[in-house]
């Protein structure tokens, strides 16, 4: 009698054993496949989170003029590139390098590349010249929506009036806008020279003539040392033919701060 409930103890351990194996296997295969179901429902929706937010993208654009920040709203709903265009003289640098190799590289970060498209165009000329060669047409052809322009007045310090530098730049906007009504344009100096005597005063000129035309006016020279502060000479390179890294990172600062609004 002894090893007969033995024998039946074990058979029924056994029982138990197998069948909770069975249960437990069970268990185990249903949550793998409920994991795999939600990990699969969830990946939609974090993918979603991963989309560029349109209202944070138009909010960077808080400083720019009424009519750019229409147009640029238009351009990302419509998932089309608003093209900016900076114009002016050597000074400006390249994509690549000098002041504007930061400005691209922040703009291009914070809007993404599909919903900003930049171009550079600076000549070693005079105001007159510019019109004298009619590289405005070569302006005109990028049918840029916004261009940032530095109107050569500082190559023509000295060798043009600072009235005839103003009328050649209303000509410069004139047949921009006969090219492309819709662009706007946002105006700047180039870099402050130290101890200048004209320069500061036609450089007052052309933020009068901003403010005449309603036009935005960059004036990053609130940013650099006064003209007779010898601490501007840190700013620039040492014959003043353009400013020096410390310059560049004042000048660029002060456009990223406007054109992408933090």
């Amino acid at each position: 009698m002894k090893y007969f409930f033995t024998t039946v103890w074990a058979i029924i351990c056994v029982v138990v054993l197998f069948y909770g194996h069975s249960y437990w296997s069970q268990r185990t295969a249903v949550k793998a496949e409920t994991d795999q179901q939600i990990n699969y429902s969830v990946t939609p929706e974090t993918a979603k989170t991963n989309e560029p937010n349109v209202d944070e993208i138009l909010a960077k654009a808080q400083n720019w003029p009424e009519p750019a920040r229409q147009q640029f709203q238009q351009s990302v709903q419509q998932n089309k590139p608003f093209k900016i265009l900076f114009v002016g003289s050597t000074a400006l640098g390249t994509k690549d390098q000098g002041m504007l190799k930061d400005v691209v590289q922040q703009l291009t970060e914070s809007y993404g590349k599909d919903h900003i498209e930049i171009s550079v165009h600076t000549y070693d000329v005079t105001s007159k010249e510019f019109l004298g060669n009619n590289d405005q047409q070569e302006i005109a052809a990028e049918k840029a929506q916004l261009i940032v322009f530095e109107p050569f007045l500082l190559n023509d310090n000295g060798k043009v009036a600072i009235g005839d530098s103003l009328n050649n730049l209303t000509k410069v906007i004139e047949e921009e806008k006969a090219a492309t009504p819709e662009t706007t344009f946002v105006l700047q100096p180039s870099y402050p020279l130290f101890g200048a005597k004209f320069y500061p005063g036609q450089v007052a000129k052309l933020k009068q003539y901003a403010d005449q035309n309603k036009l935005a006016y960059l004036d990053h020279w609130t940013a650099w040392p006064d003209s007779a502060n010898a601490k501007l000479k840190d700013y620039l390179l040492p014959d003043q033919s353009g400013p020096s890294e410390k310059g560049i990172q004042v000048w660029s600062q002060y456009l990223i701060n406007y054109l992408i609004h933090k």
